[in-house]
């Protein structure tokens, strides 16, 4: 079977052409967030949805059914002003889920919650932001700070947040 040279020009063209989606055009606003908050996010990881499944016998083999869907996670990696800012917004919110007496309250607690709004923009060639996603979302899980004398750099961290639902 010949391959039709121009057929293959035709379809390397298309894909030069394409407007993929970069990783770096994203915007993440958190409901309370700081008001310069968008300069001190570097990346965001997160999962689109996890199934999970149970096999079921079926004569000689298995068949998957699904049986619970996961909230998941979405990981952000801050980076921290020297007035330490991020951090201390970090620790205010925090101190919504845990008491000092090492009680939690409830996520949805009309004065206490802590249950936040996640909102994941894109940003478009045309400088506009579209919406890709609303989380409901709770900080879980904050990284390994690390602060070097040989290593130069900015301060970074990594939050893990838990999607409420």
């Amino acid at each position: 079977m010949a391959i039709d040279s121009t057929q293959q020009r035709l379809v390397v063209k298309r894909s030069v052409q394409q407007a993929f989606q970069q990783n770096w055009q994203f915007k993440l606003e958190i409901e309370g967030q700081p008001t310069d908050f968008a300069l001190f996010v570097k990346d965001v990881t997160y999962g689109l949805f996890t199934i999970n499944t149970n096999p079921i016998l079926t004569g000689a083999s298995f068949v998957n059914l699904p049986h619970q869907a996961e909230p998941g996670l979405l990981t952000v990696t801050l980076r921290d002003h020297q007035d330490r800012r991020i951090h201390r917004w970090l620790l205010d919110w925090i101190a919504n889920i845990k008491n000092p007496d090492g009680t939690l309250n409830p996520p949805l607690h009309p004065k206490l919650g802590y249950v936040r709004q996640l909102q994941l923009l894109q940003l478009t060639e045309l400088n506009n932001e579209q919406l890709i996603n609303t989380f409901l979302v709770y900080p879980n899980q904050a990284g390994e700070i690390t602060e070097s004398y040989t290593e130069p750099g900015f301060l970074e961290f990594s939050v893990t947040f838990t999607k409420f639902r």
